[in-house]
Order: C-alpha cells, then sequence, then structure tokens
C-alpha cells in the first residue's frame, strides 16, 4: 500500500492513522482492521503524503494532501474530531508540487508547518489565521519530511 505516514493518539487507546496514496486510514484495533476516512468528501485531493497528531490535543490531526505523487498542487488539512471531518487548513497557500509533510511545533501547537517537495515551506504562527511562503535555499529538492520543535 506504499505507506507513506503512521500516527497514534492518545485520545483513544490502540487508535491508529495512516496515509498513503490511497487516502487516509484509521485502525481502532492497533492495525488488525482499517476504515478508510473517506478525505474525498471533504478535499479534492486524495493522495495522502503525512499525518500528523497535534500534541496538545489528540483530537486534532493535521494531513499533507495532493492529487498524485507528481502534482502542481496541495493542501494541509485538520480534523478536530479524530478524522471524522476535515477542513482546509491553510487558507488556500498556493504549493507548487506535491505536499510531502506536516509537522505541529511541540512547543507551540499554534505553530504549524507544511513543505512540499520542492522545499517551499509553509508555517502559520497564529493556529492558521495568517500564513508564510518560505522556500528553503536554491536546488533543494525532492523534501520528504518536516520536523520542528
Amino acid at each position: 500500500m506504499d505507506a507513506h505516514a503512521v500516527a497514534v493518539s492518545a485520545a483513544q487507546p490502540g487508535l491508529v492513522f495512516l496515509a498513503n496514496r490511497m487516502g487516509l486510514f484509521c485502525s481502532p484495533d492497533r492495525g488488525e482492521s482499517w476504515r478508510e476516512l473517506e478525505i474525498w468528501r471533504y478535499s479534492p485531493f486524495a493522495y495522502g503524503r503525512d499525518i500528523q497528531v497535534d500534541p496538545d490535543d489528540p483530537k486534532t490531526l493535521y494531513a499533507a494532501l495532493s492529487p498524485a505523487a507528481m502534482s502542481q498542487a496541495g493542501a494541509l488539512y485538520r480534523s478536530r474530531d479524530l478524522g471524522q471531518t476535515w477542513q482546509r487548513f491553510d487558507h488556500h497557500v498556493s504549493p507548487r508540487r506535491t505536499m510531502m509533510a506536516v509537522a505541529v511545533s511541540r512547543q507551540d501547537p499554534q505553530c504549524v508547518y507544511g513543505v512540499n517537495s520542492i522545499g517551499q515551506v509553509f508555517s502559520t504562527p497564529d493556529g492558521g489565521e495568517t500564513w508564510t511562503d518560505s522556500p528553503l535555499p536554491a536546488g533543494v529538492r525532492n523534501v520528504y519530511a518536516l520536523a520542528c520543535e
């Protein structure tokens, strides 16, 4: 299934989330069975590249989504109910390539970052109210992960 990311939430013991090329999935029983989160109901992008749990609120999830592995678009989505519903979170920033990763600051969960495959970094210091586009140095390509404190 080409798993891209796995996350667990302290909100419900045994609950596991998976992002892959087919979308977003969850398992209530530590991976014994899986259910599609039907991200396509909320987003035109269903290619799940990353999924993260908010360190301050274990019911809140963030996902990096795109139309395909090699694309010219993408978005960051947020769920505040363990993946039952989703909303676009990035206020329509304009990634020029596939969104690859999302990271939430452990020191300040209002700070959220996203990155696309060519190193275009998006960030919000205020829980999604405002966004900044900060590209990595010229020539950076094939970005697959993002981390922050």
